[in-house]
Protein backbone atom coordinates (compact mmCIF):
# COMPACT_ATOMS: atom_id res chain seq x y z
CA UNK A 1 0.00 0.00 0.00
CA UNK A 2 2.83 2.37 0.86
CA UNK A 3 4.24 2.09 -2.67
CA UNK A 4 1.23 2.63 -4.10
CA UNK A 5 0.88 5.47 -2.27
CA UNK A 6 3.95 6.58 -3.66
CA UNK A 7 3.25 6.26 -6.94
CA UNK A 8 0.62 8.54 -6.77
CA UNK A 9 2.27 11.12 -5.06
CA UNK A 10 4.75 10.80 -7.80
CA UNK A 11 2.12 10.76 -10.65
CA UNK A 12 0.72 13.90 -9.29
CA UNK A 13 4.01 16.08 -8.78
CA UNK A 14 4.55 15.35 -12.56
CA UNK A 15 1.13 16.20 -13.49
CA UNK A 16 1.76 19.72 -11.41
CA UNK A 17 5.17 20.00 -13.08
CA UNK A 18 3.43 19.36 -16.64
CA UNK A 19 0.74 21.11 -16.50
CA UNK A 20 1.49 24.91 -16.41
CA UNK A 21 4.31 24.25 -19.57
CA UNK A 22 0.97 22.92 -21.78
CA UNK A 23 -1.46 25.35 -21.23
CA UNK A 24 1.38 27.85 -22.55
CA UNK A 25 -1.54 30.21 -22.80
CA UNK A 26 -2.03 34.10 -23.13
CA UNK A 27 -4.19 36.59 -24.93
CA UNK A 28 -3.99 39.56 -27.48
CA UNK A 29 -6.27 42.93 -26.40
CA UNK A 30 -6.60 46.11 -28.15
CA UNK A 31 -9.47 49.19 -28.41
CA UNK A 32 -10.91 50.31 -31.40
CA UNK A 33 -11.05 54.34 -31.29
CA UNK A 34 -13.19 56.51 -33.88
CA UNK A 35 -10.22 58.45 -35.26
CA UNK A 36 -13.38 61.57 -36.96
CA UNK A 37 -13.62 64.76 -35.21
CA UNK A 38 -17.46 64.20 -36.22
CA UNK A 39 -19.33 60.91 -34.29
CA UNK A 40 -21.68 58.90 -36.41
CA UNK A 41 -25.25 59.00 -35.45
CA UNK A 42 -26.82 55.67 -34.80
CA UNK A 43 -30.07 56.60 -37.37
CA UNK A 44 -33.84 55.04 -36.73
CA UNK A 45 -34.15 52.60 -39.39
CA UNK A 46 -37.33 52.64 -41.69
CA UNK A 47 -40.04 50.08 -40.51
CA UNK A 48 -42.40 49.95 -43.08
CA UNK A 49 -43.84 46.65 -42.34
CA UNK A 50 -45.74 44.94 -38.74
CA UNK A 51 -45.72 48.24 -37.10
CA UNK A 52 -47.22 46.91 -34.19
CA UNK A 53 -45.20 44.17 -33.50
CA UNK A 54 -41.72 45.53 -34.53
CA UNK A 55 -41.89 48.66 -32.91
CA UNK A 56 -43.53 47.32 -29.69
CA UNK A 57 -40.68 47.14 -28.12
CA UNK A 58 -39.53 51.25 -28.98
CA UNK A 59 -37.61 52.21 -31.98
CA UNK A 60 -35.53 49.99 -34.15
CA UNK A 61 -31.84 51.70 -34.76
CA UNK A 62 -29.58 50.66 -37.69
CA UNK A 63 -26.89 49.53 -35.74
CA UNK A 64 -24.28 49.24 -38.31
CA UNK A 65 -22.19 51.82 -36.82
CA UNK A 66 -21.78 52.67 -32.96
CA UNK A 67 -19.54 54.88 -31.22
CA UNK A 68 -19.73 55.06 -27.98
CA UNK A 69 -20.13 59.38 -27.31
CA UNK A 70 -17.50 59.07 -24.29
CA UNK A 71 -15.03 56.66 -25.41
CA UNK A 72 -15.27 56.98 -28.74
CA UNK A 73 -14.60 53.56 -28.87
CA UNK A 74 -16.32 51.32 -31.81
CA UNK A 75 -18.86 48.32 -30.62
CA UNK A 76 -18.73 45.21 -32.84
CA UNK A 77 -16.07 44.78 -34.58
CA UNK A 78 -15.17 41.23 -35.07
CA UNK A 79 -11.24 40.53 -34.57
CA UNK A 80 -9.61 36.53 -34.89
CA UNK A 81 -5.96 35.50 -34.65
CA UNK A 82 -4.40 33.48 -37.78
CA UNK A 83 -1.71 31.06 -38.49
CA UNK A 84 1.51 33.41 -38.75
CA UNK A 85 3.21 31.63 -42.10
CA UNK A 86 0.07 30.82 -43.59
CA UNK A 87 -2.73 33.40 -42.95
CA UNK A 88 -4.88 31.32 -44.92
CA UNK A 89 -4.94 28.24 -43.54
CA UNK A 90 -7.63 26.83 -40.95
CA UNK A 91 -6.88 27.03 -37.23
CA UNK A 92 -8.61 23.39 -36.45
CA UNK A 93 -11.86 23.82 -33.48
CA UNK A 94 -11.04 22.45 -30.64
CA UNK A 95 -13.16 19.45 -29.88
CA UNK A 96 -15.07 20.64 -26.99
CA UNK A 97 -16.24 23.23 -28.95
CA UNK A 98 -17.44 21.65 -32.10
CA UNK A 99 -20.55 20.34 -30.34
CA UNK A 100 -22.11 24.14 -29.71
CA UNK A 101 -25.46 24.46 -31.92
CA UNK A 102 -25.06 28.95 -33.22
CA UNK A 103 -28.14 30.11 -33.09
CA UNK A 104 -29.50 33.13 -35.03
CA UNK A 105 -33.26 34.62 -33.92
CA UNK A 106 -35.44 38.23 -34.82
CA UNK A 107 -37.38 37.96 -31.71
CA UNK A 108 -38.64 41.76 -32.53
CA UNK A 109 -37.85 42.13 -35.63
CA UNK A 110 -34.27 42.38 -35.40
CA UNK A 111 -31.29 39.38 -36.07
CA UNK A 112 -30.33 38.28 -32.26
CA UNK A 113 -27.01 38.42 -32.50
CA UNK A 114 -26.23 40.90 -35.40
CA UNK A 115 -22.72 38.97 -35.73
CA UNK A 116 -22.61 35.57 -35.58
CA UNK A 117 -19.46 33.87 -35.36
CA UNK A 118 -19.44 29.99 -36.00
CA UNK A 119 -16.63 27.35 -36.12
CA UNK A 120 -15.83 24.36 -38.24
CA UNK A 121 -17.63 21.80 -36.82
CA UNK A 122 -19.99 23.72 -35.33
CA UNK A 123 -24.36 23.61 -36.31
CA UNK A 124 -26.33 26.30 -37.23
CA UNK A 125 -29.81 27.13 -36.67
CA UNK A 126 -31.94 29.92 -37.41
CA UNK A 127 -35.34 30.76 -35.38
CA UNK A 128 -38.33 32.86 -35.71
CA UNK A 129 -39.26 33.39 -32.15
CA UNK A 130 -41.49 36.36 -32.58
CA UNK A 131 -45.70 36.11 -33.74
CA UNK A 132 -45.05 37.16 -37.10
CA UNK A 133 -43.75 35.38 -40.69
CA UNK A 134 -40.08 36.44 -41.02
CA UNK A 135 -37.67 35.10 -43.50
CA UNK A 136 -33.95 34.36 -43.13
CA UNK A 137 -31.95 35.04 -46.82
CA UNK A 138 -27.97 33.85 -46.03
CA UNK A 139 -25.63 34.60 -49.06
CA UNK A 140 -22.69 32.75 -48.33
CA UNK A 141 -22.04 31.95 -52.12
CA UNK A 142 -20.12 28.95 -53.57
CA UNK A 143 -19.32 27.64 -50.03
CA UNK A 144 -22.69 28.40 -48.56
CA UNK A 145 -25.09 28.17 -47.04
CA UNK A 146 -26.93 30.07 -50.15
CA UNK A 147 -30.46 29.80 -48.70
CA UNK A 148 -33.88 32.53 -48.79
CA UNK A 149 -36.50 30.62 -46.78
CA UNK A 150 -39.50 31.64 -44.95
CA UNK A 151 -39.86 31.01 -41.47
CA UNK A 152 -43.60 31.12 -39.83
CA UNK A 153 -44.01 32.39 -36.69
CA UNK A 154 -42.14 29.85 -34.23
CA UNK A 155 -40.49 28.40 -36.97
CA UNK A 156 -36.89 26.83 -37.03
CA UNK A 157 -34.36 25.84 -39.82
CA UNK A 158 -31.43 23.75 -39.03
CA UNK A 159 -29.27 25.10 -41.54
CA UNK A 160 -26.66 22.54 -39.88
CA UNK A 161 -22.84 22.89 -40.47
CA UNK A 162 -21.25 25.94 -42.32
CA UNK A 163 -17.59 25.69 -43.99
CA UNK A 164 -14.90 28.16 -42.75
CA UNK A 165 -12.96 30.63 -44.88
CA UNK A 166 -10.57 32.86 -45.15
CA UNK A 167 -12.46 35.83 -46.15
CA UNK A 168 -15.55 34.82 -43.48
CA UNK A 169 -18.31 37.00 -44.19
CA UNK A 170 -21.67 36.19 -44.96
CA UNK A 171 -24.60 38.99 -44.94
CA UNK A 172 -27.97 37.56 -43.88
CA UNK A 173 -31.21 39.56 -43.97
CA UNK A 174 -34.92 39.16 -43.83
CA UNK A 175 -36.59 39.50 -47.68
CA UNK A 176 -39.88 40.47 -45.89
CA UNK A 177 -38.19 43.34 -43.35
CA UNK A 178 -35.60 45.44 -45.34
CA UNK A 179 -34.29 46.96 -42.43
CA UNK A 180 -33.35 43.65 -40.90
CA UNK A 181 -29.45 42.92 -41.59
CA UNK A 182 -26.72 40.77 -40.23
CA UNK A 183 -23.80 39.09 -40.66
CA UNK A 184 -22.86 34.92 -40.20
CA UNK A 185 -19.09 35.15 -39.60
CA UNK A 186 -17.78 31.34 -40.50
CA UNK A 187 -14.15 32.04 -38.80
CA UNK A 188 -10.78 30.07 -39.97
CA UNK A 189 -9.99 30.46 -36.56
CA UNK A 190 -11.46 29.25 -32.89
CA UNK A 191 -9.70 32.58 -31.26
CA UNK A 192 -11.92 35.86 -31.81
CA UNK A 193 -13.32 38.30 -29.83
CA UNK A 194 -15.88 41.09 -30.79
CA UNK A 195 -15.26 44.71 -29.17
CA UNK A 196 -17.90 45.78 -26.45
CA UNK A 197 -19.39 48.96 -25.91
CA UNK A 198 -16.18 50.81 -25.63
CA UNK A 199 -14.57 49.20 -28.47
CA UNK A 200 -12.48 47.04 -26.20
CA UNK A 201 -11.62 43.13 -27.26
CA UNK A 202 -9.54 40.41 -25.36
CA UNK A 203 -9.15 37.60 -26.88
CA UNK A 204 -8.50 34.85 -24.63
CA UNK A 205 -6.87 31.33 -23.77
CA UNK A 206 -4.62 31.68 -27.10
CA UNK A 207 -1.14 28.64 -27.08
CA UNK A 208 1.36 31.31 -26.78
CA UNK A 209 3.12 31.65 -30.04
CA UNK A 210 3.38 34.19 -33.45
CA UNK A 211 -0.03 34.59 -34.81
CA UNK A 212 -1.78 37.19 -37.52
CA UNK A 213 -4.28 39.20 -36.38
CA UNK A 214 -7.34 40.43 -38.48
CA UNK A 215 -10.14 42.59 -37.68
CA UNK A 216 -13.90 43.24 -40.22
CA UNK A 217 -16.30 45.33 -39.41
CA UNK A 218 -19.80 46.26 -41.56
CA UNK A 219 -19.09 49.57 -42.17
CA UNK A 220 -15.46 50.36 -41.49
CA UNK A 221 -13.97 47.59 -43.40
CA UNK A 222 -10.76 46.28 -42.48
CA UNK A 223 -8.95 47.04 -39.84
CA UNK A 224 -5.64 45.89 -41.22
CA UNK A 225 -6.05 47.06 -45.01
CA UNK A 226 -4.83 44.74 -47.02
CA UNK A 227 -4.83 43.44 -50.93
CA UNK A 228 -6.10 39.71 -50.18
CA UNK A 229 -6.61 37.61 -47.05
CA UNK A 230 -2.51 37.18 -46.58
CA UNK A 231 -1.83 40.89 -46.34
CA UNK A 232 -5.41 41.76 -44.36
CA UNK A 233 -3.68 41.20 -41.23
CA UNK A 234 -0.79 42.54 -38.20
CA UNK A 235 1.77 40.11 -37.13
CA UNK A 236 1.16 39.83 -32.99
CA UNK A 237 2.97 37.59 -30.60
CA UNK A 238 0.82 36.09 -27.55
CA UNK A 239 3.05 35.37 -24.79
CA UNK A 240 2.84 32.62 -21.99
CA UNK A 241 0.60 33.49 -18.93
CA UNK A 242 0.30 37.27 -20.77
CA UNK A 243 -2.07 39.94 -21.83
CA UNK A 244 -0.22 41.47 -24.76
CA UNK A 245 -1.94 44.85 -25.30
CA UNK A 246 -1.74 46.69 -28.77
CA UNK A 247 -1.74 50.69 -28.67
CA UNK A 248 -5.65 51.76 -29.46
CA UNK A 249 -6.27 51.48 -33.24
CA UNK A 250 -8.12 54.29 -34.73
CA UNK A 251 -10.27 53.75 -37.38
CA UNK A 252 -12.81 55.51 -39.10
CA UNK A 253 -15.49 54.69 -42.49
CA UNK A 254 -13.28 55.65 -45.80
CA UNK A 255 -14.73 58.99 -47.49
CA UNK A 256 -15.19 56.71 -50.73
CA UNK A 257 -17.26 54.53 -48.67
Amino acid sequence: MKLKHVGWVAVLAVVALVAPSALAQGSIKSQVIWSDKNLPKNDKANVDKDKEHCLSKGDILKNDLIVDPKTKGVKNVVFWLVDAKNPTALIPTPEALKTKVVEIDQPCCVFIPRHTVILAGQKLVVKNGSPIAHNIKISGGADGPELNISLPAGGKLDVGEVKARSFPIVPYSCSIHAWMNGYLMPLPSPYYAITDAEGKFEIKDVPAGEYRLVGWHEKIGWIFPGANAAARNLPVTVKNKEATELKPLPRKVDDDE
